[in-house]
Formats: C-alpha cells, sequence, structure tokens
C-alpha cells in the first residue's frame, strides 16, 4: 500500500494571508456581532444595510469554513459572533460601494497614547468578560488550562496598559 498524496497547497491560500496579514498579529482576535461591531462605527444604519452587511459577513465566513460560535445577547437572544478583522474586511468593501463612513483606528495618531492605552484596555476587559463566560462553561480540562493562561495573558496586558510609563506620565502631567 502506498500513503496518500500530500495534498497540493491552495493557490488562494497567499491571497487570504494578504487580506489579512496586518489586521490582527495578536495571539488573540476579538470576536463581535453584527450590532456590536456596527455600533462601533458611529453610523445609524438603514435596516437593508445591516441585511446586506450581515448577510456578505456570514457568506465570506461560510465560504471560509469558520467555526460557528455564538454569544447570548440580553434584548436580542444569541447571536453569532465573528473575527473583527474578517467584519473589518467586509465592512471595508461594502464601504467603498455603499458611500458608508470609514473607521478610524486607534493607530492612526489621531489619539494621545493615553487614549490609545484606554481603548486597549476596554477592548482587553471585554474579551476578559467573554474568558471568563468560557471558562465557567468549561469542563474539558486541557481547554480550561488554556483558557486560564489566556486570562492570565490579558489580565498582564491590562495591568501594564495601566501603570503608567515615564512616556505616558509626562503626557498626563
Amino acid at each position: 500500500m502506498h500513503a496518500p498524496p500530500a495534498p497540493a497547497p491552495c493557490p488562494t491560500a497567499p491571497e487570504l494571508v494578504n487580506d489579512f496579514a496586518g489586521a490582527a498579529p495578536e495571539i488573540f482576535v476579538e470576536m463581535l456581532t453584527v450590532p456590536g461591531f456596527l455600533n462601533r462605527v458611529g453610523h445609524r444604519f438603514h435596516m437593508n444595510e445591516i441585511f446586506r452587511f450581515g448577510g456578505e459577513l456570514g457568506r465570506a465566513a461560510e465560504s471560509m469554513h469558520l467555526a460557528y460560535m455564538t454569544a447570548m445577547d440580553a434584548k436580542l437572544g444569541v447571536l453569532r459572533v465573528f473575527p473583527e478583522p474578517l467584519m473589518r474586511r467586509v465592512y471595508d468593501v461594502l464601504a467603498a460601494q455603499l458611500s458608508w463612513p470609514k473607521i478610524i483606528d486607534a493607530d492612526t495618531g489621531a489619539l494621545d497614547d493615553a487614549q490609545k492605552a484606554q481603548h486597549a484596555i476596554r477592548a482587553n476587559e471585554r474579551m476578559l468578560k467573554r474568558l471568563r463566560e468560557l471558562i465557567a462553561d468549561t469542563d474539558g480540562v486541557e481547554q480550561l488550562k488554556a483558557l486560564e493562561a489566556a486570562a492570565a495573558i490579558i489580565e498582564q496586558q491590562t495591568a501594564e496598559l495601566r501603570t503608567p510609563t515615564p512616556e505616558t506620565a509626562t503626557a498626563t502631567a
């Protein structure tokens, strides 16, 4: 018996990597719901625009075979969550077509270091909240260890962001 041949590399893999290469170099990727993402934009979307964004995002996620992950919302119930870099990519494509407002990143230099730190702290707190929910719902020992290690890393990063450095201490003084 011969071993099966190794699978050929996917010709679109480099394109996919290039699309998201600069989007999320971190180990952890923030997961958001469609309403949560659109609320960050600061624009009131028409229902048809929400349908279009959600539909395109869902098709993109399905075509990439992303895991089906959900989160609970008090008003809307169970919602699917998507990786923020994918949502940003779909939004950017639709924004160009539909004249939606551009998303201004905290890394554009428009914010000072203290404001960037506050944005990062809030993002870390959201991620910690979700990790704690997952820790409470996890039964597997290995998964629990991994989630706890991730939470510890994020807590450490958040503490470092809260500790003033000489640069931020002089900027706020």
